[in-house]
């Protein structure tokens, strides 16, 4: 089912003057650009047959029967193209995803998504965009399981294997395991308890010397001849001191497993640029100096130059309010000020100068286009930051 509906944003207001559409004595028309379209409340039911999707020889595909619903919760549009979204989308009766490598024959079955769910697609009047799951994730439960349960990493393997990676996603699933078991082993549970020295260097002695165990070692209590170095180049960092790029080249190969310094082998050259990318990272710059404050005095500010040309065309701010209060036609001389001021009226006051003045065609015109600039940038600003 499909709703619309099309409103006014602006109503009619009376004793605004005559207006100049035609439209009556003491009452303006809202104009085209006051339009709104809803499209909220608008439903949508549908069976999926066999979904298939298709990338090069890999191809991706779930079993048929599926229900997918789509909920307009809001959904919006003006006459300038700008709106906001809303869509709730659930789904039920999903299958186990098949995985095929066409060129090379091979099939791999992914685990089962969940069954029923649903997302929450929301976007913004400016752009913003959310997706929220509607259901409980929990990410570290998630992540355990793809650690722990063959059922979760096997057919995740069987694709790699596709790709010709499977030896790469081992080690990086070992390493996971072992990186978690040296998580556990020490009582890390958030950023807090690495901030120590001490405590960051035994945690990357422990996850290099560890590399391939699978995070089955038990660690032992005492401070390991690595974890003594790297306390040595922690502090170092963190004192501003840099880091010394042919020392941790040093520690790498002096005491990595020999699986480990394999790797560091073949990829020497893309180890080195990492260590060197640190380096630079953590290097100490020197101090940056100041504006010249002889000079400062001398030069007039900006803003003060600007205001005082400004307020050569362009009214204050209570002699605006004062004409916009009164009856009748508002004075050519002023109209012409204004005309030139506009761009640096808030918001309120273009509003307020709309609302309240018997203004000439083109001076209207251009206040209502500048009006919907500044809103769409307030709405920037709020939707991204920066200013307004």
């Amino acid at each position: 089912t499909a709703c619309m509906e099309v409103t006014s944003r602006a109503p009619a207001r009376p004793g605004l003057g005559p207006s100049r559409r035609g439209v009556g004595a003491g009452v303006s028309s809202p104009g085209i650009d006051a339009l709104l379209v809803s499209f909220a409340g608008s439903l949508a039911e549908l069976e999926l047959g066999e979904v298939r999707a298709q990338a090069g020889e890999l191809s991706l595909s779930f079993p048929p029967l599926a229900q997918l619903s789509l909920a307009v919760k809001e959904g919006e549009i003006n006459a300038e193209g700008v709106g906001r979204t809303h869509v709730n989308a659930s789904w039920s009766g999903l299958g186990q995803p098949l995985v095929q490598h066409l060129a090379k024959k091979l099939s791999a079955l992914l685990p089962p998504p969940p069954c029923a769910g649903g997302l929450s697609v929301r976007i913004g009047d400016v752009g913003q965009v959310s997706v929220t799951y509607d259901g409980a994730w929990d990410a570290v439960a998630l992540g355990n399981r793809l650690l722990d349960e063959e059922t979760m990493y096997g057919p995740l393997l069987e694709l790699a294997a596709m790709l010709n990676v499977d030896d790469m996603v081992a080690k990086l699933l070992n390493f996971a395991r072992v990186v978690r078991n040296v998580f556990r082993s020490e009582g890390i549970e958030g950023p807090k308890h690495v901030i120590p020295a001490e405590s960051l260097a035994r945690f990357l002695a422990r996850s290099m010397l560890e590399i391939g165990t699978d995070g089955k070692h038990v660690a032992e209590k005492g401070q390991s001849p690595l974890e003594r170095v790297l306390v040595d180049l922690v502090r170092q960092a963190i004192e501003a001191k840099g880091v010394d790029v042919t020392k941790v080249t040093r520690v790498l190969w002096d005491f990595l497993p020999p699986e480990a310094c394999a790797f560091v082998k073949h990829y020497t050259a893309e180890v080195d640029f990492a260590i060197k990318w640190l380096a630079s990272v953590l290097r100490p710059t020197e101090p940056t100096q100041g504006p010249g404050f002889a000079l400062a005095e001398e030069e007039e500010p900006p803003f003060q130059k600007y205001r005082r040309e400004l307020q050569e065309v362009a009214p204050c701010a209570a002699r605006l309010y004062e004409v916009v209060g009164l009856s009748g036609r508002m004075p050519r001389e002023f109209e012409e000020k204004l005309y030139t001021a506009a761009p640096y009226l808030t918001t309120m006051q273009v509003e307020c100068v709309l609302r309240g003045a018997d203004l000439e065609d083109g001076l209207r015109q251009r206040l209502r286009l500048l009006l919907g600039l500044k809103s769409r940038v307030e709405r920037i600003g709020g939707g991204y930051g920066g200013l307004a």
